[in-house]
């Protein structure tokens, strides 16, 4: 059985900053893994988007961070 390589942190949606979502991206750039990295920050994105349109948050602070992997 695979064992999934997984990242969780407890933090009200509407904390998040950028800088948050580089950290965990960066983890897997580190690791040479930049299609996942691309990947987390659009799961990320999608996940803000979301709560924005349902009033958990202001905005999608992803949207700063303008770094490709």
């Amino acid at each position: 059985m695979k064992k999934r390589n997984t990242i969780s942190f407890q933090i009200a949606i509407h904390e998040i900053k950028p800088t948050d979502i580089f950290k965990f991206c960066h983890i897997y750039e580190k690791q040479e893994k930049l299609e996942a990295a691309q990947k987390l920050k659009v799961k990320c994105s999608q996940i803000l988007r979301y709560a924005v349109s349902i009033g958990l948050c202001e905005r999608d602070v992803s949207q700063n961070l303008k770094v490709e992997f």
